[in-house]
This record gives C-alpha cells, sequence and structure tokens, in this order.
C-alpha cells in the first residue's frame, strides 16, 4: 500500500508540472527564487 501511494504521488507531481506555467516549474525543480525574479526581470526589460 505504501508503495501504491508514493507512485500515486508522484503521478500527481507529474500532472501538476505538466498544467503549472514554465516559471513554476522551475521553482519547483529547485531553482532560488532570486534566479526566477532576475529572468523575469530581464524579459520585462526586453519588451
Amino acid at each position: 500500500i505504501q508503495e501504491y501511494r508514493e507512485n500515486r504521488a508522484v503521478q500527481r507531481i507529474q500532472e501538476i508540472q505538466q498544467i503549472l506555467p514554465r516559471h513554476i516549474r522551475w521553482l519547483a525543480t529547485g531553482l532560488n527564487y532570486d534566479g526566477l525574479q532576475e529572468m523575469e526581470d530581464n524579459q520585462q526589460n526586453q519588451e
């Protein structure tokens, strides 16, 4: 049962990652918030 529960959790995480916008996925993969903020600022500067 424990194994089944872990598999369900993994599937759920993968579903969420597919749904979430790319920048939230970056956070989920461990990119720190400051780096993300910097990338967003750069995008705004380019526009």
